[in-house]
Order: structure tokens, then sequence, then C-alpha cells
């Protein structure tokens, strides 16, 4: 069942630009894409309110950092 009508791409992007140090470092490079996506993991899950794929959120910050 799905908490929001978002799309995995959209949580991601809404929960880095809500951290302005993540954001920050991120737009820097200076943030690891796959340690990211751990930290934030759980909390994609809670908002999409099921199971997202490690590799799924990964793709997602690095396409985000790569428009910054």
């Amino acid at each position: 069942m799905r908490i929001t009508n978002m799309s995995v791409p959209e949580i991601v992007r809404e929960t880095i630009t809500r951290n302005r140090s993540i954001f920050d470092c991120l737009k820097m490079d200076l943030i690891n894409y796959t340690a990211l996506a751990v930290k934030i993991q759980p909390e994609i899950e809670r908002s999409l309110g099921n199971s997202v794929n490690l590799n799924t959120i990964v793709v997602a910050i690095k396409r985000f950092a790569d428009s910054l």
C-alpha cells in the first residue's frame, strides 16, 4: 500500500533537499552514494509504504547529483 503518490526519485530528491548538510556535500561531490542510500532507505520506505531496492535509491541519488 502506497502512502504517497510520489516516485522513488521524487522522494529521494525531497529527502536530500530537506537536509541542507547532505545537499551541500552532494553538490560538492563529497558523498558516497551507496552510504547515503543505506542511510535514507528506511525513510524512503516509510514514505512509500513498501520496500525499495537499494540500487534504485543509489541511481536516484546519482541522477539528482548530476542535475545539480
